[in-house]
């Protein structure tokens, strides 16, 4: 038969478990039964404690999910709201500009682009609850007004544009 070990024992994953009260751990399917004797005593009483554990343990995951589900709305709705105060800012840059975002998981919105004065801006942080509309209108204006624009992905796109801005520059 296989050998018990001392790391299996403390990878508790790999042991065997009693079927009826999921509580008893085995290291082969001969220990299990060399043990049934003297476990079949508890075993019932060992089974009754689980169910009623594993009743308070979804209890509180159910709590959890509830919880979390909440903490996720109040997030998606800030979000929204720093976005709305992004499209007023750039309101006041032009009347005319746009803000065009996709809202790829609850709770996180990407800024795919910014038309301002005919031209498109790209290249911004994804919008989360811990991001700030002055932050995202001070980037846009800094683009607007140094005359960088962009291409490429979101997480290069800025230092790509300063650095072409820069050498064209020069």
């Amino acid at each position: 038969g296989e050998i018990f070990t001392k790391e299996k024992w403390l990878n508790r994953d790999a042991l065997l478990k009693c079927s009826a009260c999921k509580t008893v751990g085995y290291c082969t399917v001969l220990c299990q039964k060399r043990h049934w004797p003297i476990h079949k005593k508890q075993c019932a009483k060992l089974k009754e404690e689980w169910k009623a554990s594993r009743a308070a343990r979804d209890a509180e995951a159910t709590e959890e999910r509830a919880r979390r589900a909440k903490q996720l709305d109040k997030d998606v709705a800030f979000v929204r709201t720093i976005l709305e105060d992004v499209e007023k800012g750039i309101a006041d840059f032009d009347p005319n500009g746009s803000l065009r975002w996709v809202q790829r998981r609850p709770g996180r919105v990407e800024i795919q682009e910014v038309w301002l004065h005919g031209r498109k801006y790209t290249g911004f942080e994804t919008v989360t609850k811990h991001s700030a509309a002055d932050a995202l209108l001070r980037s846009i204006e800094f683009r607007m007004t140094s005359g960088t624009f962009g291409y490429g992905c979101p997480c290069h796109g800025f230092n790509m544009m300063l650095m072409n801005t820069q050498s064209a520059a020069n």
